[in-house]
């Protein structure tokens, strides 16, 4: 399952596949998926997304309008995650934990790694991580 931000919500992307309408208590019928909604049942394509809103019930939305209404929390390392919690428990803005990275005052000793990660690879995705919320990967 994929975490996307503007407030609380689950999200689903259906692919067609049996496993994930029993899961998601998508039906078929007459050879169309169809999803029950407080609305009543909704028919659900292949791509589109259910929305669960844990303030506002559940809901079926197209690729299109869900791209457009939601934006992907970036997925960061643990080292990054822990970088910004620090930055944050210490209520510091990202502007000046940057400069405070870039100047290496910080007794941090993953900073070479969380140095590299921001400035070579992911500069916007750590504004929005330390904005909006993120994900940390997984191990593998």
């Amino acid at each position: 399952m994929k975490v996307y931000h503007r407030g609380p919500l689950e999200v689903d992307q259906f692919n067609s596949s049996k496993e994930q309408a029993k899961k998601l208590g998508i039906i078929r019928y007459r050879g169309h998926w169809y999803f029950p909604t407080l609305r009543g049942d909704q028919e659900v394509l292949t791509g589109d997304w259910i929305v669960n809103k844990s303030n506002a019930g559940t809901c079926i939305m197209t690729d299109e309008e869900f791209k457009q209404q939601y934006v992907r929390l970036p997925v960061i390392n643990k080292e990054v995650a822990d970088w910004i919690k620090l930055g944050k428990s210490k209520e510091i803005g990202l502007d000046t934990a940057l400069m405070l990275l870039m100047a290496g005052r910080t007794d941090s000793p993953e900073i070479t790694g969380v140095s590299k990660w921001i400035w070579h690879y992911h500069m916007a995705d750590i504004a929005i991580a330390w904005a909006i919320g993120y994900q940390v990967e997984e191990d593998e």
